[in-house]
């Protein structure tokens, strides 16, 4: 714990890690000398994708709301429509 530095106090530069004889360190886990290598877990995945999709419409989000509780959403042209698409997509 000797290599913390004090609040307030620049920390000392870093010494390179290296091996004996002067020479750099083997590479960890099998990664080739001079790459770099990221691993990313699947959850930081989902929140990248999370910030990528588009910003909510809250005018829309409201009209449908209001018309899902008025009893209004639902129409058969609406219905229609879905049941064509569906049968569209089953066929092929």
């Amino acid at each position: 714990m000797t290599d913390i530095s004090p609040i307030n106090r620049p920390a000392p530069p870093l010494a390179p890690t290296t091996g004996s004889a002067g020479r750099s360190a083997a590479p960890v886990n099998g990664a080739a000398a001079g790459k770099d290598q990221v691993d990313v877990s699947p959850v930081a995945i989902w929140v990248a994708k999370l910030h990528e999709l588009p910003a909510v419409r809250q005018e829309l989000v409201n009209r449908v709301k209001g018309q899902i509780q008025n009893g209004t959403y639902l129409t058969d042209e609406k219905v229609n429509g879905a049941v064509e698409s569906m049968a569209e997509d089953l066929a092929g």
